[in-house]
């Protein structure tokens, strides 16, 4: 038991509740273009409709919209032996502060779906497996910036709080230098069986909400996004802001 609170910090005792997300409505941005806006729906409500279908649509092209445009910005500066990740957290900075909460109202929309999803024993792959699996991957500077980044990202998207490894060697807690990589998932397959047919490898044993650090030695800083719906659309986004579901106190 002391090995196992060495060995992980409990994501569960340090991130707070929130308010539950809501369907994302049209409003007008500042620059009067169309943006996503967050309406009154609970996520308690397990109905997907057509109106949530077009939703989860509209975020998708949003995300896929910008992360084009960044990867532009980043592969321009990369043959001009500039830094791709320097470039690729500096496009954020173009874009407008609607533009930027539209975004997030995008996150949060795809979130809920995929909450739907993981909540519904009638939604399975041809394989078995349930759909809407949440990954992050996060670029951070430090152990400080990656844990509170985590934190805030798992809170805010309601996602489940598992475990983080990777703060110790043999049960001695470590200290890591410089920049972090974590990568948290929802959850995968629980038996060596499931894992070998869903052809993830180990990452497929973990529990729900489990979250791995390591040392990264890159220059991109910010969160991928990825999401698995059982629409089979290949979704995976970033670098996204670190800060983008960030609710000032």
């Amino acid at each position: 038991m002391l090995r196992l609170i060495l060995a992980t910090i409990s994501i569960i005792l340090t991130i707070p509740c929130v308010e539950p997300f809501a369907l994302p409505i049209h409003v007008k941005c500042a620059n009067g273009s169309s943006c996503l806006n967050l309406a009154s729906l609970s996520l308690s409500d397990q109905t997907t409709t057509q109106d949530d279908t077009n939703y989860s649509e509209e975020a998708t092209s949003l995300l896929v919209s910008h992360s084009s445009r960044q990867d532009a910005v980043s592969n321009k500066n990369k043959e001009l032996q500039a830094s791709p990740g320097v470039a690729a957290s500096q496009y954020w900075n173009t874009v407008a502060v609607d533009e930027i909460q539209s975004l997030a109202n995008a996150v949060s929309m795809l979130a809920l779906q995929a909450k739907r999803e993981r909540g519904s024993p009638a939604i399975k792959s041809k394989d078995g497996f349930s759909f809407g699996r949440v990954m992050l991957g996060i670029c951070a500077s430090n152990t400080a910036e990656g844990i509170q980044t985590l934190k805030e990202w798992v809170a805010e998207l309601q996602l489940p709080k598992g475990l983080l490894h990777g703060m110790d060697i043999d049960g001695v807690p470590v200290e890591i230098q410089g920049a972090v990589y974590i990568k948290y998932s929802t959850g995968g397959a629980m038996t060596f069986s499931e894992m070998r047919r869903s052809k993830r490898g180990f990452d497929a044993l973990w529990k729900p909400g489990d979250a791995n650090m390591e040392t990264y030695d890159g220059d991109y800083r910010g969160v991928y996004f990825s999401v698995e719906l059982q629409d089979e659309v290949f979704r995976n986004y970033g670098v996204l802001p670190s800060n983008l579901l960030h609710r000032p106190s």
